[in-house]
């Protein structure tokens, strides 16, 4: 037990326990873009998805185990990015990962701040909000705010450097890392990211600036 426990504490045992959770974390993202899709379906049809997602007993266990793994997520690559700062105060003069330093490798502490005050806000508003039985109806009266929306589309903006550097990265630190395979990955973080951003950014514009936040 002893080795698990350092390992774990270890900076490699820290990138494997990140890149895994953010793997998971991305799969949850494929499947709630996807019920969130449902809204073009119109109201009956989303607000019966919700009922039906809702009426599964073993959604609070989820719900918890998934804020479990956001948690971990962020606490511990906050962490990691603490002890980096504190090991090299001035930071580096030059410095590259083996593919070079991307824009979004940056940008992955600064979009995951503000990605977490994004998830305060969204989890404020739709989980706590008293809203009966009509999702769909609290959905198109958030989104009617304009500077609401806004703020919802800068947060999508922060996420697509997030995903795109940590879908990629997560697959070379757990192992995957093959020139061939690598030349897949690469392109397939910039899609996987794109396709997710791009179908919540649409439901956003869809509610607020097309329909105009009408139920």
């Amino acid at each position: 037990m002893n080795w698990f426990i350092e390992f774990n504490n270890s900076s490699i045992g820290r990138k494997i326990q990140v890149a895994a959770m953010g793997l998971l974390l991305c799969a949850y993202m494929v499947i709630h873009l996807f019920g969130n899709l449902f809204v073009y379906a119109g109201k009956g049809t989303f607000n019966h998805y919700a009922e039906v997602m809702e009426s599964n007993p073993v959604l609070p266990a989820i719900e918890i185990a998934l804020l479990g793994v956001f948690l971990c997520h962020i606490s511990v690559a906050l962490y990691s990015w603490i002890l980096n700062r504190r090991a090299r105060p001035q930071g580096y003069q030059a410095w590259r990962s083996s593919g070079g330093q991307t824009l979004s490798g940056k940008a992955m502490t600064a979009s995951g701040l503000v990605l977490l005050t994004f998830l305060g806000v969204h989890v404020r508003v739709f989980r706590f909000a008293d809203r009966g039985d009509d999702l769909y109806g609290l959905e198109t009266a958030t989104l009617a705010s304009k500077p609401l929306a806004v703020f919802y589309l800068l947060a999508l903006a922060a996420l697509f450097p997030h995903l795109q550097h940590g879908f990629q990265s997560a697959f070379n630190t757990l192992g995957v890392n093959h020139p061939k395979l690598n030349s897949l990955i690469k392109p397939a973080s910039s899609i996987f990211a794109a396709v997710i951003v791009t179908g919540f950014a649409s439901i956003v514009v869809y509610i607020s600036f097309l329909q105009g936040g009408r139920p």
